[in-house]
């Protein structure tokens, strides 16, 4: 038995090890799910303007209720930030 056979199955299960997701797979997917959730964000702000255009949306934790214009510009800044960073973690994955 040799040991050049040891070494090289040690050197690539600790290469594995170092890097389970080299190829951005990983990356891929979160970079999906964020434009989903942009995508979501972006839409409930579009609800909320056209929808309940006029009326006071009440805010968690003891806060004033806002101005439905407030909140929708709110989602779809969020939203539109979203999407746009998941796309560019698709973009980054995929160059590499």
């Amino acid at each position: 038995m040799s040991d050049t056979g040891l070494m090289d199955r040690q050197r690539m299960q600790r290469s594995i090890a170092d890097q389970p997701f080299e190829d951005g797979r990983l990356a891929t997917l979160l970079g999906l799910v964020g434009i989903l959730m942009g995508f979501a964000a972006a839409a409930a702000g579009t609800w909320i303007a056209y929808g309940q255009a006029g009326s006071l949306v009440p805010l968690p934790g003891g806060l004033p209720a806002a101005e439905s214009q407030v909140v929708s510009i709110y989602l779809v800044a969020c939203g539109a930030m979203t999407a746009f960073l998941g796309g560019i973690s698709i973009y980054r994955a995929q160059r590499s």
